[in-house]
């Protein structure tokens, strides 16, 4: 497992068993819920992990089976970028509509990639064309960025881990709306990569593998790396997010977790 996976999967095991096992851990992610994100939920609650779902990773439940689905991100300072999504440029055209031009140049900037990593994904000549089609779809984007047609899922959540750690929950849909009025703000911005104002940016997955690349070359078109991904810093958008979005802050209890104060989360990450 990719340690960037392993990493999240260690913050949605976490999560999962604060709730479930530390009383006063869930009682004070309860009253948060309720208190700081007007969140309704009733009684005790759990969590578990979710299974076969692209953007939700953990769901609480209430006494009266409410789902309440949350998009965890586990991150450091030294490690500060994530995942939000990757799928084939096919999909995006689907999804989008895209024209054969706007797909042509996504196209020949993932090939262009695959055989120069320090190449443009879009060039010069291009990016007005893309830099249209992107602020005429951002709502979508993000929206399937972050949601993905998953109408369970509600929260967005940040477990900042280092000499202490700390989980910074926030409204998704509060999130998204800082994000667009963050790119409203910052601009769409070309740079090897492509960058959606601060947190964002869309590129060629890349981190191809040897035992891939032994079976197909990286200009293939089904070679996993040829996928558009779109990658967040979700710290950063954190330090930001909190000076003006309601959201819940919560340390993490080290004793509940075996680990000594002033340690890491060594044990799950």
């Amino acid at each position: 497992m990719a340690e960037e996976a392993r990493i999240g999967r260690s913050g949605e095991e976490l999560l999962v068993n604060l709730i479930n096992t530390d009383e006063l851990f869930s009682t004070r992610f309860s009253e948060c819920l309720k208190g700081g994100l007007e969140i309704n939920v009733v009684g005790k609650i759990r969590a578990i992990r979710a299974k076969g779902m692209r953007k939700t990773d953990v769901i609480i439940l209430d006494e009266r089976g409410q789902r309440i689905g949350i998009s965890l991100k586990t991150r450091r300072r030294s490690r500060p970028d994530d995942h939000l999504d990757r799928r084939w440029l096919d999909e995006w055209r689907a999804t989008l509509n895209m024209s054969e031009n706007v797909y042509g140049a996504f196209w020949q900037g993932i090939m262009r990639k695959a055989v120069n990593k320090r190449a443009d994904l879009i060039p010069e000549g291009d990016r007005p064309l893309v830099e249209s089609f992107l602020k005429s779809n951002l709502d979508k984007i993000l929206e399937e960025a972050f949601r993905g047609g998953e109408s369970g899922l509600h929260l967005f959540a940040i477990v900042e881990y280092g000499e202490k750690s700390t989980l910074y929950v926030f409204r998704l849909d509060d999130v998204i709306n800082f994000i667009k009025r963050d790119i409203a703000s910052n601009g769409i911005n070309f740079r090897g990569v492509i960058y959606l104002g601060r947190f964002l940016w869309i590129q060629r997955k890349a981190g191809d593998s040897k035992e891939i690349d032994r079976r197909l070359p990286k200009t293939h078109p089904r070679h996993p790396g040829n996928q558009l991904q779109i990658k967040i810093l979700p710290l950063l958008l954190k330090d930001e997010a909190i000076r003006e979005l309601k959201y819940c802050e919560l340390e993490l209890p080290y004793r509940s977790m075996g680990i000594r104060r002033g340690g890491t989360l060594k044990k799950f990450l």
